[in-house]
């Protein structure tokens, strides 16, 4: 059923509760319910009003329970709409005549009923104006990472800048759990780029063709090897500009490098760090990973962009995985977009 559904039916349903405690208080006060004022209509417009608020709160903050909502804020409903039946409408009707008490219920409920909506507008409007910036998202994001991962690594296994490009290289399109399967024959067959180079792309493939695209990868492999050790001297270059210029290897390939061997302020962006980035909110409708990687540099302080480079990629592979986030046993919820807005409707 549509919220705004249960926001209708709850303020509705919560009036009769409204007539009982109107009843109460004006026999508390007065001996009788009998009185009609323009005080008793202008306490019925503040309390649809609060209930408005009140209950637009709520749906923010604790959403995952429609049906707990609607239960409660029908009793808190029970300040506005329906009080007019049990108090003074009979005996308007008896003073005044049917006319003028079915005038008067009229403006009541009308009345009621316009502020609550009112108060669910001004609510939206102000918890919206009170949006998160994006400094506090980043800041909040950090500081949990910080304190609960604070030393991730990449879960590709290797022991040299050699090994680590290779394997960075097969785990395109491919996961690291298979690439870790095939690295160690490979490696063992090529200890050193000098061995790969001297191979062929038809022994290469036979080491590698359990992973995607191994005809490709077989021919890049060879081509990086013949690259780093003629004009190279067999190392793994350390500038990025040099490292895209080796077969198989492209932006986010060269980044992974940069990060995780050399330590510098590079942010490479897979489908992981891709998309978990635009769905928490550390990117807006980013339309590539280039446009990702900018936002991500410009944002993360310069000497966490390594670390925060596994802490993107680790939680979208464990967490917030790509066909149904985990948002309950997310530690970051609290500063996601994604979570805020799903937790709010």
């Amino acid at each position: 059923m549509p919220q705004i559904v249960y926001n209708i039916i709850a303020i509705g349903i919560g009036g009769a509760f409204g007539a009982i405690l109107r009843y109460c208080v004006s026999l508390l006060v007065s001996g009788t319910h009998s009185v009609f004022n323009l005080g008793t209509i202008a306490v019925n417009l503040l309390g649809s009003l609060i209930i408005g608020i009140l209950y637009v709160l709520m749906a923010k903050y604790e959403g995952d329970s429609v049906l707990r909502l609607f239960i409660f804020v029908g009793i808190l409903g029970g300040f506005t709409t329906f009080s007019s039946f049990a108090l003074d409408s009979i005996n308007i009707a008896r003073n005044s005549g049917y006319p003028t008490a079915a005038l008067y219920i009229a403006i009541n409920n009308f009345g009621g009923i316009m502020a609550a909506l009112a108060g669910i507008v001004i609510t939206h409007y102000l918890t919206q104006a009170k949006k998160m910036t994006t400094k506090e998202r980043y800041a909040g994001i950090i500081k949990w990472f910080s304190a609960n991962m604070p030393s991730p690594t990449t879960e590709l296994n290797y022991r040299t800048p050699y090994e680590l490009l290779v394997a960075v290289i097969l785990s395109a399109q491919c996961t690291d759990k298979r690439v870790n399967l095939v690295t160690p024959p490979l490696f063992e067959r090529f200890p050193t780029v000098d061995d790969m180079a001297r191979s062929t792309v038809e022994e290469i493939f036979e080491y590698i063709k359990s992973v995607t695209f191994p005809n490709n990868k077989a021919k890049s492999l060879l081509g990086m090897a013949n690259m780093l050790v003629d004009k190279y001297n067999g190392e793994v270059p350390s500038e990025l500009d040099e490292l895209v210029k080796i077969p198989g290897v492209g932006r986010k390939t060269a980044n992974v490098i940069l990060a995780v061997v050399y330590n510098k302020a590079a942010m490479a962006v897979d489908t992981h760090v891709f998309r978990v980035s635009n769905r928490i909110g550390l990117t807006k409708n980013s339309p590539n990973p280039l446009v990702t990687e900018r936002t991500l540099v410009k944002n993360f302080p310069e000497e966490l962009l390594p670390t925060a480079h596994h802490w993107l990629i680790l939680h979208g592979r464990y967490v917030c995985t790509a066909r149904k986030p985990n948002c309950l046993d997310c530690g970051i919820k609290d500063f996601c977009a994604y979570y805020k807005k799903n937790s709010a409707e």
